[in-house]
């Protein structure tokens, strides 16, 4: 018999309690009623307060199968809402990384990042440029008289540094690393340089043909370049670090370049002399580049960009020579080819500064350097045998630029 149980319920461990006692003790009484008083039944209260009989109770008597039932099911219950605690807290730290959950598991720097809206950045540039050929510039040559032959100083002229403003505006599409531009950079520019035969020397021209006219007293000679250049391009930006990115691009670029230059000779051979050549290029074609951007802080950062082009157009060559006021035309020539090429090459390195002015327009703001070289860009006709007239050579003429640059640009998401 449980009394824990039974301790629990006093009415009924009293009545069993007592049906027990008469049950066991009734024989007994009646026949030792006589000789011998029947000891006092132990009261519930007495039974319960005794630790010693509860301990012994507990002992012999069977568990109750209910009580263990009920403790089984207990621990499960503890079990279960250990679990459930668990889980809940999985859903929790599952839904605040979702931001930063790889998007490849199996790739440890790819990273999903959140929607990036579309941008358009529209921005205008100063560009400082010191425009120069590697020949044509030359007209005389001062001779000081001291050589049997020729001895002296060539006489050049210089084009004019000069500013010019390049436009550029640029598209990015919605949640994407592509994006599209165009740019428009152009202008001209000219130089004034003059020469004086010597005292004792001579004033050799290298500009007339030598069978006519070959030394004067004075020279003045003046050069004009027209610059034009359009690109079309693509490109992509991918993200290397937190530190670098790499923006490849490609495109078309439609480029022309104007140079002529006029000289007027006066004194000995010449009277009023007007030797004229001018050369001229048009040409289309692809144009392949790259650009690394060194993230320093979160708006500043260092880039440098080098490209490619190679440009497939028609050239035009002239060349005349008048003297005596324009009365007489000592020279007349024209040139015109197709199918010329003319490879370029440009770097650039500089730093960028992005502020934000609001919560969807960024300010983009540039300055570095710039250096771009054109081969064969221009050409002249060059005579070089007084004794045969016909006697010519075409010489090539290099063009490069080069300066500094600062742009202003609003970039704006919608």
């Amino acid at each position: 018999m449980n009394f824990q149980v039974l301790n629990r319920t006093p009415w009924k461990l009293s009545t069993t309690v007592s049906l027990l006692a008469g049950s066991l003790f009734a024989p007994m009484t009646s026949g030792l009623a006589e000789t011998a008083p029947i000891e006092p039944t132990l009261t519930v209260a007495e039974l319960s307060a005794t630790p010693n009989n509860n301990q012994l109770a507990q002992s012999e008597t069977p568990a109750n199968p209910f009580l263990e039932q009920l403790q089984r099911l207990e621990q499960k219950q503890q079990a279960l809402e250990a679990e459930i605690q668990s889980l809940k807290q999985q859903l929790a730290n599952t839904a605040a990384a979702k931001s930063v959950i790889p998007a490849n598991p199996d790739s440890v720097t790819a990273t999903r990042t959140a929607p990036s809206p579309q941008n358009v950045t529209f921005s205008a540039e100063a560009v400082f440029l010191r425009p120069s050929t590697s020949n044509l510039m030359d007209f005389a040559v001062i001779d000081t008289g001291e050589a049997l032959a020729t001895a002296g100083e060539i006489a050049k002229v210089r084009y004019d540094e000069l500013t010019t403003p390049r436009w550029r505006l640029a598209y990015r599409a919605p949640n994407s690393n592509w994006d599209l531009s165009a740019s428009h950079l152009g202008f001209k520019t000219s130089g004034t340089a003059g020469a004086v035969r010597p005292t004792n020397g001579f004033l050799f021209s290298t500009f007339s043909h030598p069978f006519q006219n070959d030394s004067g007293d004075v020279a003045v000679a003046r050069s004009n370049l027209k610059y034009q250049t359009t690109d079309i391009e693509i490109g992509q930006t991918f993200n290397l670090n937190d530190r670098f990115s790499l923006r490849a691009f490609g495109g078309l670029r439609s480029s022309s370049f104007n140079q002529a230059m006029a000289v007027n000779f006066d004194g000995r051979d010449f009277t009023n002399a007007v030797l004229e050549t001018s050369s001229s290029f048009t040409g289309f074609g692809p144009r392949l580049g790259a650009e690394l951007n060194w993230n320093l802080a979160r708006d500043l950062s260092i880039f440098g960009r080098g490209a490619g082009s190679l440009l497939l157009g028609r050239r035009d060559l002239s060349t005349q020579e008048t003297d005596n006021n324009g009365q007489d035309t000592i020279v007349d020539i024209t040139d015109d080819r197709d199918a010329q090429i003319v490879p370029g090459l440009e770097f650039t390195l500089g730093l960028a500064w992005k502020p934000m002015i609001s919560k969807s327009t960024n300010l983009d703001l540039r300055m570095g350097y710039e250096y771009q070289y054109w081969f064969n860009a221009g050409e002249a006709i060059r005579f070089t045998d007084a004794a045969t007239p016909g006697s010519l050579a075409n010489t090539q003429n290099d063009l490069s630029l080069q300066g500094l640059f600062l742009q202003f640009g609003i970039s704006t998401n919608f």
